[in-house]
């Protein structure tokens, strides 16, 4: 093994559910994703807002908010480690207001 097999072909990555939606950063899960980036591990970049109560209730309006919070994530990690790998991973859910 040794650090440098790791950063060659890692086997694990990071779930991160970095946004506190709508659109604001989390900021110990940001600290996380950087400790894990700067390690060299994978990122999967979750923003997993409600639509209707954390997103807008519409389904294109909850994805595009998804997708803006993924591409700023995106951004963040390329900023700590420039080509870094993520996986985008926006993540829409439906809430019914009446029942929660």
């Amino acid at each position: 093994g040794g650090e440098d097999k790791w950063r060659e072909r890692p086997f694990a990555s990071l779930s991160c559910c970095f946004v506190v939606p709508p659109l604001r950063f989390a900021e110990d899960a940001c600290r996380v994703m950087e400790v894990c980036v700067r390690g060299g591990m994978p990122v999967l970049l979750l923003a997993a807002g409600q639509a209707g109560a954390t997103s807008p209730a519409s389904l294109a309006g909850a994805v595009v908010q998804e997708c803006a919070e993924c591409l700023a994530a995106l951004a963040y990690t390329n900023l700590i480690v420039p080509g870094h790998p993520a996986i985008f991973g926006p993540w829409p859910f439906v809430s019914d207001l009446r029942t929660g």
